[in-house]
C-alpha cells in the first residue's frame, strides 16, 4: 500500500466524524478504492456520497457533479459502459 493513500484513508475516517455532510467524506473514500482498482467497493462509496448528497445539499448542488463523475469512471473500471455513460451525462 503506498503512504500517501494510507494517511489520506485515515484522514478521510478522521473528517466522517467532523463534518455534518458525509457525502465528501464518503466521495474521497469512494476516489481511494477506485485508485486501489477496487471499483465495485468505489461505486457503492460513490453512490451513498450521492445518496447522502442529495438530502444534505440537494439535488442540484454542483458537488454532485463530481461525485457522478467520479462514479461513471468506476463504472468504466467495472466495465459497466452503459450505466457509465448515462451517469457521466448526468454529472455534466
Amino acid at each position: 500500500m503506498r503512504p500517501s493513500i494510507q494517511w489520506n484513508e485515515a484522514r478521510v475516517v478522521e473528517r466522517l466524524h467532523d463534518d455534518d455532510d458525509i457525502s465528501a467524506p464518503l466521495n474521497d473514500l469512494g476516489l481511494i478504492a477506485a485508485a486501489r482498482g477496487n471499483y465495485l467497493d468505489a461505486e457503492a462509496l460513490f453512490r451513498q456520497s450521492l445518496l447522502m448528497g442529495r438530502q444534505s445539499l440537494g439535488e442540484r448542488h454542483p458537488t454532485l457533479a463530481i461525485t457522478l463523475n467520479n462514479l461513471g469512471k468506476a463504472l468504466l473500471g467495472e466495465r459497466k459502459y452503459d450505466e457509465a455513460a448515462g451517469g457521466l451525462q448526468d454529472g455534466v
